[in-house]
């Protein structure tokens, strides 16, 4: 018996065989999955999770796909993905304190807030990810504003998440026993089930204000035209040189000063737009993908000395 017919008989919500990635990532990349499966609710998921971990089968929970290249070949294992009503709940508990379950999306968590006249979480705007996404890869903004560089992230308003592992036990972390770094957190261990996040009242005006100023800079970036994943790289760490010549250098910089925007190979291409990205003019393959991430990262080593390291994450 294969373990997605065993999978049927344990699991309430939905499963498939053979899924194909491509239609679950923005890059709109990827084969097929041995098994495909949306838990109904969380006895539905620890079920699975232990399943996968004591048939000592690859488990991946993906949320909206936004931040993922997967390999043409697919991946031999289970797909999880919190999809159903259960996952996604988003609600006010208190004054200034929202809860949403890990599987719901991140324009969901803006619009609820926004409706009970609260802020905090607008720089999250045009991000098009999921909850439980956005706290594994600490997402966030950088951006100018008044002569001024602003960063923020997620992980500055979350106050605790609780958690999955992956053998199914659950538990809650403090924000402050969570490791947050630039694009990445200790959360990527784990699956997120909810997070709560601590915000502040304002008027509609004043938040429709912040809305307006963070999805503008999304814009500003952004190439909306293509399939993508966003940003491709990291923006690295300058030694002091750099520093002194310019604070604002960024990884797309880096590749617009090589030269390199609108090169292709295949239907991949780097952005004319932003050279942190890339982009999927069609039918563009994981390996088209791979290629230019390892042509830019051996283009600005050889230029710049620096090593751009990849935001994205790959399962091939």
């Amino acid at each position: 018996m294969s373990y997605y017919q065993a999978l049927k008989k344990i699991i309430k919500g939905k499963i498939k065989q053979k899924e194909s990635l491509a239609h679950h990532t923005t890059l709109r990349i990827g084969g097929p999955a041995a098994a495909w499966v949306e838990p109904k609710d969380l006895e539905d998921l620890k079920a699975v999770v232990k399943f996968a971990y004591d048939k000592k089968i690859s488990l991946f929970c993906i949320g909206a796909g936004s931040n993922l290249l997967v390999g043409d070949k697919g991946i031999d294992g289970i797909i999880v993905k919190l999809n159903s009503p259960f996952f996604k709940t988003v609600e006010k508990i208190n004054k200034n304190h929202i809860v949403a379950s890990g599987g719901a999306h991140l324009k969901d968590l803006i619009s609820f807030a926004h409706g009970n006249y609260l802020t905090g979480c607008e720089f999250l705007i045009g991000i098009p990810g999921s909850i439980g996404g956005a706290l594994a890869m600490n997402a966030g903004i950088n951006i100018y504003y008044k002569r001024r560089r602003r960063k923020h992230y997620i992980s500055d308003i979350v106050k605790e998440v609780t958690v999955m592992d992956f053998r199914g036990r659950i538990r809650t972390l403090k924000n402050k026993n969570i490791s947050f770094g630039y694009r990445a957190s200790s959360l990527s261990h784990f699956i997120v089930i909810s997070a709560k996040f601590l915000l502040h009242q304002a008027t509609k005006i004043d938040i429709r204000r912040e809305e307006k100023r963070y999805l503008n800079a999304r814009k500003s970036t952004s190439n909306l035209r293509y399939p993508n994943a966003g940003c491709v790289f990291r923006n690295p760490e300058l030694n002091s040189a750099f520093k002194l010549r310019d604070y604002s250098f960024s990884a797309g910089w880096f590749i617009d000063q090589c030269d390199l925007k609108g090169k292709r190979i295949n239907d991949a291409a780097i952005s004319n737009k932003h050279a942190n990205y890339i982009v999927n003019r069609g039918k563009a393959k994981a390996k088209d993908v791979l290629s230019l991430i390892q042509l830019v990262q051996c283009t600005v080593k050889n230029r710049f000395n620096i090593d751009l390291v990849s935001e994205i994450k790959i399962i091939c």
